[in-house]
């Protein structure tokens, strides 16, 4: 079985949890800090014109709606898919998938069937510019079925271990999936099956599965609505912890929308919020796991818990949720001077929040080592310590590549209410947004300086698009990569900003259809420069130039 290393060429030095399929791409984010980043990426086009794909001329793998992203196999000519819908095996070279289990139907004993082929071509082939919201959801539960919205708790977060498994959360079931031939595979089984894992885990006192990590030991990281549990890779419930978090009461239970960050010392970083119908409250922890080699045992306790900003109004649209839209984020390693942990915060107007992840250094008496606003040059530096009258919020991770950080604006300055009414429809907002509906606007780079502890905006940019896919840092060209609908070109794009500059370096136009909408996933970036477009309807690959 051939594992390629990638030596981490990302600027991070994130150390490699040996017990994942690879270093990169065997887990949401990219890597266990979450980083966003990968050493792979586009050339920068050096004054010439933007790059014209036809996305429905490339090979694609039809699956979702929404695929977060395709996930690293133990060999490197194959890669996992994940959608809300199934999982498949892909060969690399030619983007065949070899082998496809219907996860979701399965899980769910028939409640989801199948979506055909052609269902997803149709709606692919849409232009959402010339649709309604009755007329989207009505192409939406044609193609997708009447309960379209509820797949999209499924297939979200995965990981694939160093043994090819991949693990994943349908239904209420959470799954080790393997091929059957790792020479020459041809079909998907299910490995492993834990169908209460609430109950097994939580002993009942869990909501449902939310993310999923590793530790550098090997157990499985299971991130619940409600606080976070672990458990062995055979999903035996052999060994198994849980730390609720919260209590009872609506007013005390808390909520968690995203993953975790790990370390290397099983450190699991998580963000929280608290919301009664009136005030809310973020809360930001670090989790230790240990297990003593030989004990068959070990314990998950909090180390230390941190408040941040929320915001008592809900957003309008694609961010869920009133406290921060980011996954935990790590920052600095090895003989880096500052270690740090970075989220943004759920304020309306949200502010970058570093927290020391260890002990806090001397001469400092807070958890929080830094925070300063973000503007996205959308708002002037004077307005930011007034009333904030405008959202500037994100629902993606912070994008980390040394001390260097990348956060994108989600929210629009104004919204029509129908449309804003419809939170709870995450896929006809992510389809709407942009082509019929004013989308969002604003990018920032920061970076921390480590001789002042203190963050310092880089740039800013008012006018670049990043509708609700995740942005990617790419080592190779120093560029970091957005997606979107521009309004001004009236089409789908993605956006190579220069990450010194913030200068435009590298486009793609993608045209009018849902082909381009990248709906909540991630730009993937493979080694000889080839992009994967995780698209609404399914992964995409995309020939380097």
């Amino acid at each position: 079985m051939k594992k390629k290393s990638l030596a981490n060429g990302n600027g991070n030095n994130v150390p490699s949890n040996q017990c994942l399929a690879n270093e990169l791409y065997a887990i949401a984010h990219f890597d266990p800090s979450q980083s966003d980043s990968t050493p792979y990426g586009p050339a920068k086009l050096s004054g010439k014109k933007p790059i014209r794909v036809f996305l429905e001329k490339q090979k694609i793998c039809y699956a979702g709606p929404i695929n977060i992203m395709t996930l690293a196999a133990s060999d490197s000519d194959y890669m996992w898919q994940v959608g809300t819908d199934k999982v498949s095996y892909l060969r690399k070279s030619d983007w065949k998938q070899v082998a496809s289990y219907e996860a979701l139907k399965e899980a769910t004993k028939g409640k989801y069937q199948t979506i055909p082929k052609r269902n997803f071509r149709k709606f692919a082939k849409l232009k959402a510019k010339n649709e309604n919201i009755d007329s989207m959801k009505e192409h939406l539960v044609e193609c997708f079925g009447e309960n379209y919205k509820d797949r999209t708790s499924n297939g979200l977060y995965a990981l694939v271990s160093r043994d090819n498994v991949l693990y994943v959360k349908y239904g209420s079931g959470l799954f080790g999936f393997k091929v059957d031939d790792e020479k020459n595979p041809q079909n998907i089984k299910v490995k492993y099956d834990l169908a209460e894992p609430e109950c097994t885990i939580a002993d009942g006192n869990a909501d449902a599965i939310l993310g999923l990590s590793m530790t550098y030991d090997g157990y499985i990281i299971v991130v619940f609505n409600n606080g976070v549990g672990i458990v062995d890779q055979h999903l035996t419930g052999e060994v198994t912890a849980f730390q609720k978090f919260g209590g009872c009461s609506p007013s005390e239970k808390e909520y968690i929308t995203n993953s975790v960050a790990v370390d290397k010392d099983n450190g699991i970083y998580v963000a929280s919020s608290t919301y009664n119908g009136k005030d809310s409250i973020g809360y930001l922890r670090k989790l230790v796991w240990n297990a003593p080699k030989g004990t068959g045992t070990g314990t998950l306790s909090v180390d230390w818990k941190a408040k941040y900003k929320t915001s008592d109004e809900d957003p309008p649209m694609i961010k869920g949720g009133n406290g921060t839209g980011a996954t935990p984020t790590l920052m600095g390693f090895g003989d880096d001077d500052d270690k740090l942990v970075v989220i943004t915060d759920g304020a309306k107007q949200m502010n970058l929040v570093a927290f020391w992840r260890d002990d806090i250094p001397y001469g400092f008496s807070n958890r929080i080592a830094g925070q300063i606003p973000v503007t996205c040059g959308l708002i002037g530096e004077e307005d930011t310590n007034e009333e904030e009258e405008r959202w500037i919020q994100t629902e993606q991770s912070v994008v980390v590549s040394g001390y260097g950080a990348f956060v994108v604006n989600n929210i629009p300055d104004e919204w029509k209410e129908e449309i804003a009414d419809e939170s709870g429809d995450l896929i006809l907002q992510s389809s709407l947004i942009g082509p019929v509906f004013k989308g969002p606007v604003g990018v920032e780079r920061f970076k921390w300086n480590t001789k002042d502890h203190e963050w310092k905006s880089e740039w800013r940019n008012a006018d670049v698009t990043s509708s609700s896919m995740v942005p990617t840092y790419c080592a190779t060209g120093n560029i970091v990569i957005v997606s979107g609908y521009n309004e001004t070109d009236k089409m789908w794009q993605l956006v190579g900003l220069d990450w010194n500059s913030g200068e435009i370096v590298h486009q793609m136009n993608f045209g009018k259809k849902n082909y381009g909408n990248g709906a909540y996933s991630i730009p993937q970036y493979l080694e000889d420069g080839s992009l994967i477009f995780n698209s609404i309807v399914g992964p995409i690959l995309i020939p380097g130039e």
